[in-house]
């Protein structure tokens, strides 16, 4: 069932929910034809963007459960862990760009992400 509808008032609605990540722009032709007879018509291409909607939270790239076991006498700067994460929202943007910080257990600031 098409996305779309067009009346006869000439404006285009959506019939359905839209998700970006699944189709980011619908080429469509519209057609207006008289009552005439014969009846003539005219066609238009019409391109529809879908806007990014920040509808995907990011992910981190591995499912598993992180440990470390680091040594007592570690100097101060030594990485302990590196992870990656992921946001499926439109690459580039602002909805997709991630930060770190650590959210609990480092009362005393023994941790930290980033510089």
């Amino acid at each position: 069932e098409p996305l779309f509808r067009s009346d006869l008032t000439g404006e285009i609605s959506t019939k359905a929910s839209l998700n970006r990540e699944s189709i980011a722009w619908y080429r469509i032709v519209v057609r207006v034809t008289d009552r005439g007879s014969p009846a003539l018509f005219s066609d238009v291409n019409v391109t529809i963007s879908v806007k990014d909607a920040n509808d995907v939270a990011p992910r981190f790239a591995s499912d598993t459960v992180y440990d470390a076991t680091i040594p007592e006498s570690s100097r101060i700067g030594f990485t302990v862990l590196a992870f990656s994460a992921i946001d499926d929202d439109l690459p580039g943007s602002n909805n997709s760009r991630v930060s770190y910080a650590i959210a609990s257990g480092s009362d005393r600031g023994d941790f930290r992400i980033g510089d």
